[in-house]
């Protein structure tokens, strides 16, 4: 909308933002620069409700609701004056082609960049073979984009594909690897000149990029071929593998097995001193759990009210307990811990007798 228009419609402004991305599926949603949203993973819906334009984005990262006030077109862009909830100042959005901000000439040069890196990783990493057939030049015949460097590692009478991803592509194109890799592979199958066999495909990801990837080869027909992922440290040229077999945890670690009859006793002292704090009536439903081969806590109903940790004391090869080395009486007096116990347990109720007695029994007719 040009300076000194009539301010649009909600319906027309809906209609252009709609009319802009169905013709640019790969179209970015930017904020001061910045990339928001990419639209070819992320959802979106713009509708007119009250008068207003409404444009909601979500992703898995982020969310965003906005009132569209006003649509600028610029040189295949849209500029999207918005106003947010509770905001009296709109701010500005840019719908942009793509989420690729670099120019063609700095995007095709990165790429050749990468291709020469990765020959020389893969070179380094499997002596023994020969790297033939690098390449990242567009072939829509064959569904192959420039974004991916692709080619053959042979060895002997064997080989394998491969296929590697730069760390500047955007993180949807790095997701999309796995798909081409399969493609690259079934290629080099059909058109190979009968002498070597493709039994697998490598796939080479950014580091830290490798999740998703991992998650989806987990999943395929690794009777059809050996399937292989790494990961590939651009700055120090570091390719290391991913065991794509072992996604099911985030974390994972192994910790010495304690004796719980050990610790307690261990910490027996400070257990003691401390059910000398409880009230007698409470005493008895104190539970004693080991959490660790050096800490006991104390619980009440399940709650945990007072921790007992071993240690070693300082200056000094002795062990003991952590705590107040002082008399159980002194303590009763200025610890805080009975009046905690204290209103942890319920005090006792007094039960009224409700039982009313038999009225005797009727001995003649009422008159």
């Amino acid at each position: 909308m040009a300076a000194g228009e009539p301010a649009a419609s909600a319906e027309a402004l809906t209609q252009n933002i709609e009319e802009y991305l169905a013709e640019h599926p790969a179209a970015a949603l930017l904020e001061d620069g910045r990339v928001l949203f990419d639209m070819r993973s992320a959802r979106y819906a713009v509708s007119e409700s009250h008068g207003r334009c409404l444009l909601q984005l979500w992703s898995e990262e982020r969310n965003l609701v906005r009132t569209v006030v006003s649509v600028q077109e610029r040189a295949q862009c849209l500029r999207l004056m918005t106003r947010r909830m509770g905001a009296a100042k709109p701010q500005a959005l840019e719908l942009v082609p793509t989420s690729d901000r670099r120019t063609p000439t700095a995007r095709d040069a990165a790429r050749r960049n990468y291709q020469r890196l990765l020959e020389r990783v893969l070179t380094r990493n499997f002596i023994g073979s020969k790297v033939d057939g690098l390449r990242s030049a567009m072939d829509l015949e064959h569904s192959f984009g420039p974004a991916y460097v692709r080619g053959r590692l042979l060895h002997g009478t064997a080989a394998d594909a491969v296929i590697g991803v730069s760390e500047a592509e955007s993180a949807a194109i790095v997701d999309g690897i796995l798909t081409l890799g399969i493609l690259w592979l079934d290629h080099c199958r059909q058109h190979g000149d009968g002498r070597r066999h493709f039994g697998g495909l490598k796939v080479i990801v950014p580091a830290g990029a490798w999740r998703t990837t991992a998650e989806r080869m987990a999943w395929l027909n690794h009777a059809a071929a050996d399937f292989q992922l790494y990961t590939l440290d651009e700055r120090s040229e570091e390719l290391a593998p991913v065991d794509f077999r072992d996604t099911g945890n985030l974390e994972s670690r192994l910790v010495h097995a304690f004796s719980a009859a050990v610790a307690i006793e261990r910490c027996q002292v400070g257990i003691d001193r401390l059910l000398a704090l409880v009230p007698d009536s409470a005493r008895e439903r104190v539970e004693v759990h080991a959490s660790s081969a050096t800490e006991v806590g104390l619980l009440l109903h399940g709650l945990e009210f007072a921790r007992v940790r071993h240690g070693v004391a300082s200056n000094s090869f002795a062990r003991v307990w952590r705590g107040r080395q002082r008399d159980a009486a002194h303590q009763r007096e200025r610890s805080p811990l009975p009046r905690i116990v204290r209103a942890l347990v319920p005090k006792p109720t007094r039960r009224w007798n409700t039982h009313r007695p038999a009225l005797p029994a009727a001995t003649g007719a009422l008159a």
